[in-house]
């Protein structure tokens, strides 16, 4: 299985036009009218195998954002009150992998084990 993927993704309203702050939980958070669209491009690849009572899948992924949306502190006052804004951050990769195995030593009882790994940066 491989797979290859380009994606652009129009920023959410609520993270452009919406403020909200909440008292209770000491937090607010600011609306950004200047975000741009996330762009990505994504790329895959694995292997899987089934058998009567077993199943084995592992798969490799790279993820690439350009202009990616995060949410990022703008302050902490004095009272711990928190400010924060959606913005872009200009490039952003996130990698992994991906692995799982299976059996079934009774009808009807899988035993699935599944790890993986997932790494990002800028």
């Amino acid at each position: 299985m491989d797979s290859t993927q380009r994606d652009s993704a129009n920023p959410p309203y609520d993270n452009v036009n919406m403020s909200m702050s909440s008292m209770a939980q000491y937090y607010a958070i600011v609306p950004n009218p200047d975000l741009r669209p996330e762009r990505s491009s994504s790329v895959e690849t694995g292997i899987r195998g089934e058998g009567k009572t077993w199943d084995v899948s592992f798969s490799l992924y790279q993820n690439s954002y350009h202009d990616f949306i995060d949410a990022t502190v703008l302050s902490v006052d004095q009272t711990g009150f928190m400010t924060f804004q959606y913005q872009n951050i200009q490039k952003v990769r996130i990698e992994g992998w991906e692995a799982k195995a299976g059996c079934a030593f009774w009808e009807g009882f899988p035993f699935p084990v599944c790890p993986g790994l997932c790494q990002g940066g800028r």
